[in-house]
């Protein structure tokens, strides 16, 4: 017997041709619709590899080797790990420096802010105690009448700030109000936690050749 598709030789019992698969009605059964072959592939049954979105798990692995902070750090040069260390002590200084003496200039700008509102008693009171026990307020008011420009102080520039245990000192410049500037040097002292005036004097003017 052979197959009416192909007209391969077929054994006497076959049901199907071993070469195509066609049917070959030996059973004497009614099935006359073609089976698929074993091995025959179903069109879209096949998914892309690059169509599977990625698993939870690889991207925890691709955001785990990403380089971070301190993996750039370790794989720079030595030199340039000494430079960004000595970078980063000298901004610490600075801020810390900034944040210690961020105090020093308040009892100044109430001082002088009370002077020249005429307010004298209040101006008085910015004064360390030792001061005060060395200068009544009436001598403190005799100052301030020889030296009347200290009443027109409308601001400050201190250009070095610095200060050791509870000694405090601001150097710079006073703005006279109308113009002028006059250099002062500021020796301050802290007394039961707040920075009080314990000195100041102005610097006498360069004098001409």
């Amino acid at each position: 017997m052979f197959c009416p598709e192909c007209g391969k030789e077929l054994p006497a019992e076959a049901h199907f041709c071993p070469s195509c698969g066609h049917a070959t009605g030996a059973s004497g059964t009614h099935d006359t619709g073609a089976h698929d072959p074993p091995h025959a592939a179903t069109p879209g049954a096949t998914i892309s590899a690059e169509a599977a979105p990625p698993s939870a798990a690889s991207q925890a692995r691709s955001v785990s080797l990403r380089p971070g902070l301190w993996d750039r750090i370790r794989a720079m040069r030595t030199w340039k790990k000494v430079a960004l260390g000595i970078v980063t002590a000298i901004a610490l200084i600075i801020t810390f420096a900034m944040v210690m003496t961020s105090g020093l200039d308040e009892p100044v700008d109430r001082h002088f802010a009370a002077l020249r509102a005429g307010n004298l008693d209040a101006a008085y009171n910015e004064l360390s105690i030792a001061t005060q026990r060395q200068n009544s307020p009436a001598d403190f008011k005799a100052m301030i009448e020889r030296n009347p420009m200290f009443t027109h102080i409308v601001g400050h520039t201190f250009t070095s700030r610095s200060w050791q245990n509870d000694q405090g000192l601001l150097q710079g410049t006073l703005q006279v109000e109308g113009g002028g500037t006059l250099p002062i040097t500021i020796h301050l002292v802290k007394e039961n936690d707040q920075w009080k005036i314990l000195s100041y004097r102005v610097k006498p003017a360069p004098s001409g050749d």
